[in-house]
């Protein structure tokens, strides 16, 4: 199968090209602080559903903040070979906090995550170690 051939009658707007140059600050550095994440709803949810993870945010030049470029050096150590539960636990958990929180600041809905910990931890027991691979 051939892969699609782009329209070259298609021009990208010269107003864009800077915005989309400007990587670190448009896609790593997007993130939000823990007034809108919220990380100790989370820890209190983990926790009450016997989950030893926890969200945090991080500090980014004195400011704390829970950006994707964390989400990519947390995805980062959860993909090793020797990456335990926790490290990957810890990664969705701050995938799901930073997911929320964007449909949260998107639809300028709730001040805090409304996820349902019960299905995603019943989901984990029950289906999470199927994937991994045994030691």
């Amino acid at each position: 199968m051939n892969a699609p051939v782009p329209d070259s009658s298609l021009v990208m707007p010269e107003y864009v090209r800077p915005w989309l140059g400007d990587r670190p600050s448009t896609v790593l550095d997007h993130g939000f602080g823990p007034r809108k994440v919220g990380p100790e709803w989370w820890q209190r949810e983990l926790a009450g559903h016997t989950l030893s993870q926890s969200v945090s945010t991080f500090d980014h030049d004195g400011e704390e903040r829970l950006t994707r470029s964390d989400l990519f050096r947390l995805g980062a150590t959860a993909v090793q070979p020797d990456a335990d539960d926790d490290a990957i636990l810890t990664f969705l958990w701050h995938v799901l906090a930073w997911e929320q929180t964007a449909v949260n600041a998107a639809t300028a809905s709730a001040s805090r995550p409304s996820l349902t910990l019960t299905a995603v931890s019943a989901t984990w027991r029950c289906y999470g170690q199927l994937w991994r691979p045994p030691p």
